[in-house]
């Protein structure tokens, strides 16, 4: 009798999870959809997660283990794609999980009755024990508000790519696999992926929840090639693809996430990727992209020329700072918020300086300290105006009604942060 066909193989890199995995491999082995295909590729672990996967492996016949030494997430996936022999092929992280018992059977039917390529549903997050379903500002693109089929030029968002089921044929007739990166593999895959079905299923139903908030959320050093590598992918897609909400994405993603350590390598006399950098710019097309990104790419140079010339600027701009912190006044930092938060850290490394506290338009809605630092009304503090110094931690759309109110208060020594330059600022902690 010949042997059927697995209607999903369920693909699983593994490396060094034992924490996660019981629980990952419970949430694919408890789906109702019969006779699907779990391949588990144990990537190089040194803890027991090749123990669990052996146990797991003598109780259930259709999951198999694949140990190989460490070549990282995407070598792993790949090699569970040549393995695969499922109509339809998943990705699971193996510190994630299903959220219900059902998720497999609902994408696979779905996918079938309308003949899609790409079927997916909606993505949540496990943050610390917190369940987040609902997402702000463009990563509302993270669910879907109804069921339908979708055109990948009206989605363009390039996350989430464990929440979908691809047909394996399809993938396999195009060549579409995961870019040998160890960091941002990823949205390479699925922006490839997506452009070639040019449309997906989609489901308002969760079908995935990311656990988030057990690991170091801070990008390695050597990682940082590759992120830049996979968001030069997406540019290039995007440009030639003519997908202009990608587009602004990526940038928004290069000055967001990416600028900051290559900023610091230059800094520091240290210039590993600088190509990269400028493969970057030249591909951003400045022409498609919205008010807030190109203010970006204006004021943050990518070129290495260009940003060395930034960096020295910037290592002067942070002294002048600091001189103006140690000039002998009290200090005020405006605004109680992330900003304001991250100026107070900075400042309290910074020697021979006298920290008030914050000071905000009104105390209604916040704590009355933050940290053992009090938060006041900025008008309970007008008695220090003569000899005060503030400096103003706000968002830049704030800053000009704020400076028109300590000016009619009477503060002259006035610093406004810009918080892109102030994140380049070197502390202590780097050095």
């Amino acid at each position: 009798m010949p042997k059927l066909t697995p209607p999903i193989s369920v693909i699983i890199p593994i490396y060094n999870v034992e924490r996660y995995l019981e629980e990952c491999l419970n949430s694919v082995l408890d789906q109702t959809l019969p006779g699907i295909e779990i391949i588990c590729i144990n990537d190089g672990s040194t803890d027991g997660s090749l123990e669990i996967l052996q146990k797991y492996e003598a109780r259930y016949s259709h999951l198999v283990t694949i140990s190989q030494s460490n070549q990282g997430v995407a070598a792993a996936r790949n090699r569970g794609l040549l393995m695969a022999s499922g109509e339809y092929v998943a990705f699971m992280d193996p510190d994630d999980y299903y959220p219900d018992n059902d998720i497999l059977e609902c994408l696979y039917t779905n996918a079938i009755n309308h003949n899609a390529l790409i079927c997916g549903g909606s993505f949540s997050l496990l943050d610390n024990g917190n369940i987040i379903e609902n997402f702000q500002s463009w990563y509302q693109d993270y669910r879907f508000k109804s069921d339908g089929m979708i055109a990948f030029e009206d989605y363009q968002f390039p996350y989430g790519f464990t929440r979908f089921l691809y047909q394996l044929e399809f993938l396999r007739n195009h060549s579409i696999s995961f870019p040998t990166y160890n960091y941002f593999e990823d949205p390479p895959f699925f922006v490839k992926a997506a452009i070639q079905a040019k449309q997906f299923y989609a489901l308002s139903k969760v079908t995935y929840r990311y656990r988030q908030g057990h690991k170091n959320p801070a990008i390695p050093t050597h990682k940082w090639g590759d992120f830049a590598a996979g968001l030069l992918d997406l540019l290039t897609l995007s440009k030639k693809h003519n997908l202009y909400k990608l587009h602004n994405i990526v940038v928004k993603i290069v000055y967001l996430d990416l600028f900051r350590p290559f900023y610091k390598q230059v800094a520091t006399g240290r210039n590993s990727s600088g190509m990269l950098l400028e493969e970057i710019e030249q591909a951003i097309n400045m022409e498609w992209l919205t008010e807030e990104q190109r203010l970006m790419a204006d004021r943050f140079p990518l070129k290495h020329a260009h940003l060395e010339i930034f960096a020295k600027e910037n290592i002067e701009l942070q002294k002048k700072f600091n001189r103006f912190l140690q000039g002998g006044n009290p200090i005020i930092i405006y605004g109680a918020g992330c900003i304001g938060q991250k100026v107070a850290m900075y400042i309290q490394e910074i020697q021979h300086v006298h920290l008030v506290g914050y000071a905000v338009t009104s105390a209604v809605g916040n704590p009355r300290e933050i940290e053992g630092i009090t938060v006041r009304e900025i008008r309970d503090l007008a008695e220090l105006c003569p000899t005060a110094s503030v400096v103003l931690a706000t968002t830049d759309s704030f800053q000009n009604e704020i400076m028109a109110t300590l000016d009619t208060l009477g503060f002259q020594q006035i610093w406004p942060i810009e918080y892109r330059r102030f994140q380049l600022f070197n502390t202590s902690k780097e050095n």
